[in-house]
């Protein structure tokens, strides 16, 4: 900044470029704001709900996914657990934990493919031990997804394609793997 000597011999900072610095910045700002804009996740807290139903028939609830992510592989339950847990092992238990190419995600996407295909319910509740990475838990997802899956070009309301197996995710930690 400049600086002007006044006839007391004041000095006085000149406020003049930085005030048209400013004068450019904020419409600049605004601008960028506008043009990039941020692609958001909707997420919706749980309900809960101890009316019942709302009709005199009883309400059938399509039978859901638990899948819990361990240091060790997936285990796959149902949300009655009725059957046995499945287990899928690490594809390759010699690389580290941090790598999530260790875990057999094509092995995850047919169980997921089978399970669709006995009409399971499309939300799936996911759970992980606290040493898997975000990674994993990631790839997690895109392989119950479906390799095939494609929800970028959907719009709100619509329906998922077939292609999709499990596209509605609830992620519940602490919920262990039964």
């Amino acid at each position: 900044m400049a600086m002007r000597r006044n006839r007391d011999e004041e000095t006085e900072a000149n406020l003049l470029p930085v005030m048209n610095i400013m004068l450019l910045l904020i419409p600049a700002l605004l601008l960028a704001m506008e043009v990039a804009r941020m692609g958001a996740i909707d997420v919706s807290p749980p309900r809960f709900d101890n009316s019942g139903p709302a009709s005199d028939e009883p309400h059938v609830r399509a039978q859901q996914l638990r899948v819990f992510v361990a240091e060790d592989g997936f285990v796959l339950t149902t949300t009655d657990a009725a059957d046995e847990p499945k287990r899928i092992a690490l594809d390759d238990d010699r690389k580290d934990l941090l790598d999530p190419s260790r875990y057999d995600y094509a092995a995850l996407e047919d169980a997921a493919i089978q399970m669709r295909a006995a009409d399971y319910d499309p939300i799936v509740h996911v759970d992980a031990e606290g040493s898997i990475p975000m990674s994993t838990l990631v790839a997690t997802l895109d392989a119950l997804r479906g390799s095939r899956c494609h929800l970028g070009r959907l719009g709100p309301g619509e329906e998922p394609p077939p292609e999709c197996l499990f596209w509605s995710v609830i992620v519940e930690p602490g919920s262990g793997h039964g």
